[in-house]
């Protein structure tokens, strides 16, 4: 497991809680292709997005200051993701994405 797979999931035990449906790591760490330059694509699933969101944005703050990583983090609904289900990210979170929590 790469470094950058390794700061997906203690992110996503940071920030998982009673609120998140799902987090999936997606993007270039999922497919192992990640470069120097590459940042860490994470899907939050939650109904509760304003509550969360806080948590998230100091989560990824302290991952920049710590690991000096980006995190990339995206919060949809279930219902927004049912709505955007033929977009193309979403098919591809579906087909390479990592389920975090």
């Amino acid at each position: 497991m790469n470094d950058r797979m390794e700061i997906a999931r203690d992110f996503a035990k940071a920030i998982n809680n009673e609120y998140i449906i799902k987090i999936i790591l997606f993007g270039s760490v999922a497919r192992e292709e990640d470069t120097e330059e590459s940042d860490i694509d994470i899907l939050v699933v939650s109904n509760y997005a304003k509550l969360i969101e806080p948590k998230i944005r100091e989560e990824v703050f302290n991952v920049v200051l710590d690991k000096k990583e980006f995190i990339s983090a995206h919060v949809f609904s279930e219902e927004k993701l049912n709505k955007i289900s033929d977009f193309s990210l979403l098919k591809n979170i579906e087909e390479e994405g990592i389920v975090l929590e």
